[in-house]
């Protein structure tokens, strides 16, 4: 594994490329209350994440990208007991060519947020398609249509205000 402990609770994992090892990018037993935020977990040689563990629990994983790892991007399942309560925003899934159809597994009777991520596809039923066993318990909807902006400093240029708008002062809010 690149990243990999067992019963870790308040942890803050930022800013990590994990790539091409022979395992998981990052493998997370008993993860409670952390932040896995701006990371790169990439052609590793099983899963980007593996989360296991009864107390796997209210994990934040965001600004993350899971791309081309061999068998599942992201897997969640039992191992003594089942994650839960764990929430997944802005990150990018990108499976990998041999197994285009292996985004998220989720083995465990558990519903999982997913929403505002991106899937390298813009329609619900082929997103739908990269999710194994578990499909209907990840929500992931609604997606977002573009890659996220992951790295440290590399937020976008913020947009140009909009001209059509104008503030207007009626006499009594004077």
């Amino acid at each position: 594994h690149g990243i990999g402990s067992a019963t870790a609770g308040g942890c803050n994992v930022t800013d990590n490329i994990c790539r091409s090892n022979t395992q998981s990018g990052i493998e997370m037993y008993d993860w409670f209350n952390s932040v896995i935020a701006r990371n790169v977990f990439a052609s590793n040689g099983t899963y980007g994440l593996n989360l296991i563990g009864p107390n796997s629990t209210n994990n934040v994983f965001v600004q993350n990208t899971f791309d081309s790892n061999a068998t599942y991007q992201i897997r969640m399942a039992t191992n003594g007991g089942e994650p839960s309560g764990d929430t997944f925003l802005k990150n990018n899934i990108l499976p990998s060519p041999s197994n285009p159809d292996s985004a998220v597994y989720n083995n465990t009777v558990n519903k999982f947020d997913f929403s505002r991520n991106y899937w390298n596809n813009t329609d619900s039923a082929g997103i739908r398609k990269k999710i194994g066993i578990g499909a209907d318990s990840i929500v992931y909807s609604p997606f977002r249509l573009g890659l996220v902006d992951t790295p440290a400093g590399g937020d976008s240029p913020a947009p140009k205000a909009p001209d059509s708008v104008a503030i207007a002062v009626s006499p009594s809010d004077t």
